[in-house]
């Protein structure tokens, strides 16, 4: 078989492989890095914990049968009873085998036709309110697919609800065929969608078992990254899903690392908005009153506009990326090329796979931050508010990008836990207040001749949280909001001092240009990627660990700039180290290497001076 793209090439999805190569002794061990690194992160579920997690949905698909036969009472036939049935499915992380310790279960109730959403989210959702394992409950009714959130013997579990256009759902419902679609409502179609195209990503990869292994890296470096989540405007979980799984069938013999170099590169490269698709739409069957949910800008002016479409593989095919704004399309961009860029660094050897992995420190990306302030009284009723918030802060990042002063809006996917300064007044007495903040980094144009407003759009955002609270939950009346302005250095008043810090810090521009004139004198010894706590990946062997703690001891410090803003004047030890260990050592693999001396080893590489 031909190495590259050939008509005998195999077809995987909506074109053929590109390159059907063998993997390489160094693919493979850069792949075993890899998983050591993942379980470094504690990211593969124990025996104990996927035991845990099976017991605890056949709980629950046992209780919601159970639901389902008593909500059926005056409904059917009373002989009829035992046969209504209903099932509960998994889909997302779990269903596709990735799921992680302490990640939540997306799962997914069907009931039969006499079955209705209210009944769901009143008789069953109390059934579990009166369940002691049953904690953090609350219903997100109003979310684009309603769902209620809880926890279940310390499992976090998503419950989302769908009714078939049956008289029954037995234990052996399958939910491939288009035709169950048929006469359902669009919520139903929406929430039924989840199993459906996770079924279809795992029928479309060539080896399921690389898929898996690709996805759980691209997904922690997502989170890490901060771009993960589709309700703040990022990709969510079947977004990145889709793109690995596209990955797997341009390259289906790859090995893991190899896929995740290949995932880096297709993206940075790929012209959007070009949409990316798993197979091609025409091969559904198309029922005819759902038609008009399928992606198609050639018939929906609003799909035109999408930025960045990536389409699932289920009938109706949908874009799962529809709340990209151009800033958040920006940010993932920005976040693809330095992947790819790492990428092509850990090829080289000059890196390991934790520096793909490493968290940035959002507050020293922005000078500029609006910060949400939330706070209610109980735990139920905040983690009410907390979703109805997080839900809506879209809206106020769109707003903003309309604002003409504004170039960027970036929304932390982080919440934090406030520390309230001395100085903020509640204005309501809480005996144990429950608290949550988000921070967005605004950036301003330059040159700009008008003054910043950003009070319209605050205000619009405070009044459809206050107005939309209400109609969903009236009885409260004590949960606040507040929206603040903050500068950064006003940032750290409001949350504990490690939040503030974590993350490798990024430098300003200033701080960069003087960061890059140390390392040139320094050299190339030590890569300047290697900075702010990166293990060392030691390129050149004949370097010790004396040379290597020493250069990045000083590379560290030059990083850490006086509050002044004054250059530290670099160590004289530096040269005399270099010069009395380079006359130690053979230099003809260090050629790449300078010092402020230069060294004539005889009959060796010279190494010339800067």
């Amino acid at each position: 078989m031909s190495e590259f793209l050939t008509k005998e090439s195999p077809r995987y999805g909506i074109s053929r492989s590109i390159c059907c190569k063998e993997p390489t002794l160094t693919e493979l061990f850069l792949s075993k890095k890899l998983e050591e690194q993942l379980r470094e992160y504690d990211l593969f579920e124990s025996q104990e914990g996927i035991n845990k997690r099976i017991e605890v949905l056949r709980v629950i698909n046992s209780m919601f049968k159970k639901w389902v036969r008593k909500a059926s009472e005056g409904k059917v036939a009373t002989e009829f009873l035992d046969e209504v049935g209903g099932k509960l499915f998994t889909f997302g992380s779990y269903r596709l085998g990735v799921n992680s310790p302490g990640a939540d279960i997306d799962s997914l109730c069907v009931a039969p036709r006499h079955i209705t959403r209210a009944d769901f989210f009143t008789s069953f959702y109390k059934e579990l309110e009166e369940d002691p394992d049953a904690t953090e409950l609350h219903a997100v009714q109003d979310a684009f697919v309603p769902l209620i959130k809880l926890k279940y013997r310390d499992v976090e579990l998503d419950l989302l609800f769908a009714r078939l256009a049956e008289r029954s759902v037995p234990d052996s419902q399958t939910l491939d065929s288009n035709d169950l679609l048929k006469n359902l409502e669009e919520k139903c179609v929406r929430s039924l969608n989840g199993c459906r195209v996770a079924d279809e990503i795992l029928k479309s990869v060539p080896n399921p078992d690389t898929y898996r292994g690709a996805l759980r890296a691209i997904k922690h470096w997502a989170k890490v990254r901060g771009i993960y989540s589709n309700v703040l405007g990022f990709f969510g979980g079947i977004t990145w899903a889709i793109l690995t799984a596209r990955c797997c069938q341009l390259y289906p013999n790859a090995t893991v690392s190899r896929l995740i170099t290949k995932f880096f590169y297709i993206l940075h490269n790929w012209e959007w908005p070009h949409p990316i698709f798993l197979k091609d739409a025409e091969q559904s069957d198309k029922t005819n009153q759902l038609t008009s949910l399928v992606w198609d800008p050639r018939q929906r002016n609003s799909d035109r506009y999408h930025l960045m479409p990536i389409i699932t593989p289920a009938f109706p095919e949908q874009n799962s990326t529809f709340n990209v704004s151009t800033s958040t399309k920006k940010i993932i961009m920005n976040e693809i090329s330095e992947g790819f860029n790492v990428c092509r660094e850990l090829i080289m050897g000059e890196c390991g796979w934790s520096k793909l992995f490493e968290e940035i420190n959002f507050f020293s990306r922005y000078k500029h931050f609006l910060m949400t302030f939330i706070c209610s009284p109980n735990e139920e009723v905040f983690l009410n508010f907390k979703g109805l918030v997080e839900s809506k802060l879209r809206h106020l990042t769109t707003s903003f990008e309309r604002n003409e002063v504004i170039e960027l809006v970036h929304v932390c996917a982080k919440t934090f836990k406030p520390t309230l300064p001395p100085t903020y007044d509640l204005g309501k007495t809480f005996e144990t207040p429950y608290m949550s903040c988000w921070f967005i980094g605004l950036v301003f144009k330059k040159n700009m001749k008008i003054e910043v407003e950003l009070t319209s759009e605050i205000q619009t955002f405070h009044d459809l949280i206050v107005n939309t609270n209400y109609k969903i939950h009236p009885n409260d009346e004590s949960s606040k909001i507040d929206l603040k302005y903050l500068r950064r250095n006003k940032v750290k008043e409001w949350i504990s001092p490690e939040d503030f810090k974590k993350g490798r810090k990024i430098l300003n521009a200033k701080e960069q240009e003087k960061l890059d004139a140390f390392l040139e004198k320094v050299g190339k010894a030590v890569d300047p990627c290697d900075i702010n706590g990166y293990e060392l990946f030691r390129k050149n062997p004949d370097l010790n660990e004396e040379w290597l703690k020493f250069v990045a001891d000083e590379t560290d410090k030059a990083a850490q700039l006086n509050s002044n803003g004054k250059t530290r004047k670099r160590s004289p030890k530096i040269s005399e180290m270099g010069d009395s260990f380079f006359k130690r050592q053979r230099l003809s693999s260090l050629s790449s290497i300078t010092t402020d001396s230069t060294v004539k080893p005889s009959n060796e590489t010279v190494v010339s001076n800067v």
